[in-house]
């Protein structure tokens, strides 16, 4: 069996004509205190939640032995359901560790569901 790099990753439109800095990575042991995770990528994540946060605010994410804490904004939110909303967060003020941090976890996350 071929090790793929890039498997899981999921760019939705090209890099020259997109909003997307950063290729997003599926998850699911990455937990986050405002709702679930659905992906991740090093400058953002999109989250299943009951309650939109509002402003700019603080969260952490957990997942497979690290921890960050980051400063968020919600940047679009859809219905996803009768009582969920899917947001797109995006992170603020990422300092290169906490960028290498999350893209680990991520990249963690991935090799783990390949097994």
């Amino acid at each position: 069996m071929r090790y793929d790099p890039r498997a899981g990753v999921t760019n939705l439109a090209e890099p020259t004509t997109g909003r997307r800095r950063r290729g997003r990575l599926s998850q699911e042991a990455v937990i986050c205190d405002r709702g679930q995770v659905v992906d991740l990528s090093s400058t953002g994540m999109r989250l299943r939640c009951s309650r939109v946060p509002k402003g700019i605010f603080e969260t952490t994410l957990r997942g497979l032995g690290s921890e960050v804490s980051l400063k968020c904004k919600v940047v679009w939110t859809r219905r996803a359901g009768l009582f969920k909303k899917l947001c797109g967060i995006e992170f603020i003020d990422l300092d290169d560790g906490d960028a290498q941090r999350i893209t680990r976890m991520g990249m963690i996350n991935r090799d783990r569901r390949s097994v």
